[in-house]
């Protein structure tokens, strides 16, 4: 799923990146910085020329369930990196950053191993519905 599948309009989607997560505009660049909203409207042709319009795109439930959805991805990134900082303190034998590597492991990474696992099985039945019998036998 990508922004862009959540919401249709691209003017929308570069509105929300612009207010949210500037840097993954494409069109911000070092040479042409996208930082005020003027310049976001001469980037983006499909942008409205009046903010306020595009103030009133976040009441909508389809742009916030978006907003909400950038910014849970934005905190998994920091919490990555996050880990990989904690991860180079606990090698020169830092006991605390190697206690947090230990808990981040156990609290964040396990979880998503988890929800892998329960998507698996989601789709597994367990109550057999046929009559067949089973390819196995157990004789004494």
């Amino acid at each position: 799923m990508s922004l862009k599948d959540m919401v249709k309009p691209d003017g929308k989607v570069y509105y929300i990146l612009w207010k949210y997560a500037p840097d993954l505009l494409p069109k911000n660049t070092l040479e042409n910085p996208i930082k005020t909203f003027e310049d976001l409207t001469k980037a983006y042709e499909c942008i409205k020329p009046d903010q306020r319009i595009c103030e009133n795109y976040l009441m909508e439930e389809n742009i916030q369930k978006a907003v909400k959805w950038l910014r849970s991805r934005q905190h998994a990134q920091k919490m990555f990196d996050l880990y990989d900082e904690f991860c180079k303190k606990a090698a020169t034998g830092d006991v605390q950053a190697f206690k947090a590597v230990l808990e981040f492991g156990d609290k964040y990474l396990s979880d998503t191993k988890e929800a892998e696992l329960l998507k698996v099985l989601h789709n597994v039945n367990l109550n057999s519905d046929d009559e067949e019998e089973d390819d196995f036998s157990f004789e004494e």
